[in-house]
């Protein structure tokens, strides 16, 4: 499961899916990964 939240680390359900066997994973690393992309993209 993902959850686009990225402050708090854990969300509220991201720590209940987990609770029940989920892999949670939030999403700072999308953002850094979408900036890296603007930033390839507007420094070429």
């Amino acid at each position: 499961m993902y959850d686009l939240v990225y402050n708090p680390e854990k969300t509220f359900l991201m720590r209940s899916l987990e609770a029940r066997g989920a892999v949670v994973k939030n999403g700072l690393e999308m953002l850094h990964l979408q900036a890296e992309a603007a930033w390839s993209i507007w420094n070429r």
